[in-house]
């Protein structure tokens, strides 16, 4: 049986799932018969990965940018493709 793991995957498996939400995650692997897990340490606010993810980005949502996820997600294809900013 496959297994899909929420974080701790290697660099190269996780570019391809950026952009895919926990909820279309746990279909794609309902649908597909894969064994979902998710990494314990995701739930640590102790950790500042944690507390980005899980309380500034959704602030920074709601009350700045409600297209946030989109933005950083095409910025990140410009950092990817090597088309970043010149000077």
């Amino acid at each position: 049986m496959a297994v899909a793991v929420a974080g701790g995957c290697k660099n190269h498996a996780r570019s391809s799932v950026l952009d895919a939400t926990k909820a279309g995650l746990h279909g794609f692997a309902r649908t597909n018969k894969i064994l979902f897990r998710e990494d314990a340490t995701n739930a640590s606010l102790d950790l500042p990965r944690n507390r980005v993810r899980n309380e500034l980005l959704p602030l920074l949502q709601r009350r700045y940018q409600p297209a946030l996820t989109k933005t950083v997600l095409r910025l990140m294809e410009i950092v990817r493709r090597g088309i970043g900013f010149r000077r």
